[in-house]
């Protein structure tokens, strides 16, 4: 088992300018961005965010913080799902899953993307995706967990997807919703401190919220897969983006399935740079 983080920085100039050139890709996919959708709502208070705070002379307590840190959250993994050419090829973004909520739908396809830029192929196939790197094949059924009495029916739903096709499997949890809600706002005094800081929220997270028996699994499925991110501000109010990724095999490390796992793994290579290259 290893653990990955990275982090991303972005003036908030760069932010709005990327959010519009995202909406204006998306709409010439036929991917309508209505002005009601949160990100559309997040593009709006973060604009105004910056002139009136980081431009101007206003006190940062006048805004919900936690909430535009959520929304750069967010628009930092719908820039992850567009960097993808993989994800943004076809109309895969029009044929998901309608009875999924658009939320579940975002973790997909962002962690689908992470795993892509990290160094693996993306195949987009049921359950939600297979990946591949040097003729190994494993599905992904990826779950954004809701809270706490979410994770253990979530981790049966995703077996039971990975159950239902014919390759093995990794189930992969977004887990930052299992933390309490006054947590979700992230001071850093230093920037470079967001990945690390993920990393321990990550593994608290993990530990006061699993035993074993959400790893007792079917052999078909070889491993979990944890994901965490959440939006930081730093001192000069300029926002970031931290995120930290590991798994655990549900075999031990040394028996078949646990070495086949680990080698797996062994492949995965991402930085900041290649996270915010834009």
């Amino acid at each position: 088992m290893n653990s990955f983080s990275f982090g991303a920085e972005s003036s908030a100039e760069k932010c709005l300018e990327n959010m519009d050139r995202i909406f204006m890709g998306l709409e010439k996919k036929n991917i309508k961005v209505h002005p009601s959708c949160r990100f559309s709502i997040f593009r709006k208070n973060f604009e105004e965010f910056y002139s009136k705070v980081i431009v101007g002379d206003e006190e940062s307590e006048s805004f919900n913080l936690p909430g535009l840190l959520e929304g750069y959250r967010d628009y930092c993994e719908l820039k992850l799902i567009y960097s993808s050419n993989k994800l943004m090829s076809g109309n895969i973004l029009n044929s998901m899953d309608k009875n999924r909520t658009a939320r579940d739908i975002q973790f997909q396809l962002s962690f689908a993307a992470h795993l892509e830029l990290a160094g693996y192929s993306l195949i987009i196939q049921e359950p939600d995706f297979l990946i591949e790197k040097n003729g190994m094949i494993y599905s992904v059924a990826a779950k954004r967990l809701s809270g706490k009495s979410s994770v253990y029916n979530n981790i049966v739903k995703a077996e039971q997807q990975i159950l239902n096709h014919s390759y093995p499997g990794f189930i992969a949890l977004s887990v930052e919703r299992l933390m309490d809600e006054k947590d979700f706002l992230l001071y850093l005094n230093d920037p470079d401190q967001g990945s690390e800081i993920c990393y321990r929220l990550m593994y608290k997270l993990i530990a006061s919220n699993f035993n074993s028996k959400h790893f007792v699994r079917n052999d078909q499925v070889r491993a979990l897969l944890f994901s965490f991110s959440m939006g930081c501000i730093a001192p000069d109010l300029e926002p970031g983006y931290s995120s930290a990724f590991t798994y655990f095999s549900v075999k031990e490390p040394e028996s078949k399935y646990g070495k086949e796992v680990e080698d797996f793994f062994s492949h995965y290579c991402i930085t900041d740079e290649d996270f915010f290259s834009v």
